[in-house]
């Protein structure tokens, strides 16, 4: 069985597990989490985490039909362009690609959260949940290919799971509602 390495952290969990433990220490005196109970809250954490960011992406518009329009990435003619991953170095990054226009839009993870195209330096890092790649199409209006999807897939399960082979659990998986919608 693969065990999850919850040896990284993020300043933001580390900050959640520090005043968990500080609360935690007034209730049962001076004893010591082991390391079974720390990688359960750490999953814990990252669990509400990943809830969160989904409810929060939910309640994101999509992109305005207008600003695509204005950078001529649909139109009436042509109702999508392609949503692409390309590895740059170790980290992953994204671009709505319109090929007979030859325009390529970079979205980063700050474009994503406000909805917009901005060059601000920010990477999606080593992967993308396959759910969140969908949940960005959906967004900004793109398709990807079937060999992209499965491209996310691997990727996401050799760096999450150690084997790009691993069968990824459904939570990060887009479901054949999403498929069907941004599938080309």
């Amino acid at each position: 069985m693969n065990e999850v390495n919850f040896s990284l952290l993020t300043q933001e969990e580390i900050d959640v597990l520090v005043a968990f433990i500080m609360e935690q220490q007034k209730n049962v005196g001076v004893q010591v989490l082991s390391q079974e109970s720390i990688d359960k809250l750490i999953a814990l954490v990252k669990n509400n985490q990943m809830n969160r960011m989904r409810l929060d992406l939910n309640q994101l518009p999509p992109v305005s039909t207008d600003l695509l329009k204005e950078l001529e990435l649909i139109s009436d003619t042509q109702k999508f362009c392609e949503l692409q991953m390309e590895e740059e170095g170790n980290y992953i990054q994204l671009f709505a690609v319109k090929a007979e226009a030859d325009k390529k839009y970079k979205i980063t993870p700050e474009g994503f959260r406000i909805r917009s195209f901005v060059e601000d330096g920010s990477s999606w890092g080593y992967c993308i949940a396959p759910v969140i790649f969908d949940e960005i199409a959906s967004a900004f209006k793109l398709k990807y290919t079937k060999e992209t999807y499965e491209k996310v897939c691997k990727r996401f399960a050799c760096k999450n799971f150690g084997d790009e082979t691993y069968e990824i659990p459904k939570t990060f998986l887009v479901d054949d509602m999403g498929l069907l919608q941004n599938l080309i």
